[in-house]
């Protein structure tokens, strides 16, 4: 029961780590941070028109 638990944390965190590290690399690109985590590759076309305003 214990493992399990220890596995779970463990798991969670690795998880928890990897997003942050997206976020952080998302952020020094210059990329959008909240969003999909996977955009098309013609995401600037697909973009609707209240996020081409801001930029």
């Amino acid at each position: 029961m214990s493992m399990l638990v220890v596995l779970g944390a463990a798991a969670l965190m690795l998880v928890l780590l990897r997003a942050s590290l997206m976020r952080r690399r998302r952020i020094a690109q210059g990329l959008p941070v909240h969003g999909p985590w996977h955009w098309p590759r013609n995401w600037r076309l697909r973009r609707p028109r209240w996020l081409r305003a801001r930029g």
